[in-house]
């Protein structure tokens, strides 16, 4: 049968790759804390009704038919070095440090795009570690990891 076939271009094995990593932020929501008393909404609520949502929509999205031939998947080198690196910096800014590891990704990330303007990339680092840092730590109270810095 003409049309019947599922075949996945490459908008469509982005959404595979959605749904399998918004499965795994799922999961690893189960170690939040629950609410603490009756009526009251758990921290981990809102992100598990926004992944439950970008799997159900990634899920009607692959199973949707399309008249438009899909492109051959491509995966630029560049795509996976940025993944990557965001990844390390998740695991690596509890050992590291916010301070020290931040200004890094912030400066890699533009240079592996291809930005050649150095001083503005030194400036949006330095601009961007500080506002981070000013909202997080000074208005909202919330400390970032110092790493191996100490406190």
């Amino acid at each position: 049968m003409k049309g019947t076939s599922l075949s996945l271009g490459t908008d469509k094995i982005f959404s595979v790759i959605l749904i399998a990593s918004s499965a795994v932020f799922y999961t690893m929501l189960g170690g939040m804390d629950a609410a603490t008393s009756e009526g009251e909404i758990a921290a981990s609520t809102y992100p598990r009704i926004l992944l439950i949502g970008v799997i159900i929509s990634c899920g009607l999205h692959i199973l949707s038919r399309s008249n438009e031939p899909n492109p051959v998947a491509q995966f630029p080198i560049a795509g996976g070095v940025v993944i990557g690196l965001i990844g390390s910096y998740i695991y690596l800014v509890d050992i590291i440090g916010y301070f020290l590891l931040t200004p890094v990704l912030l400066f890699v990330l533009p240079v592996i795009a291809g930005f050649k303007n150095y001083k503005a990339i030194i400036f949006s680092v330095l601009f961007i570690t500080f506002t981070l840092y000013g909202v997080f730590d000074l208005v909202l109270n919330i400390p970032l990891p110092n790493g191996f810095l100490g406190e």
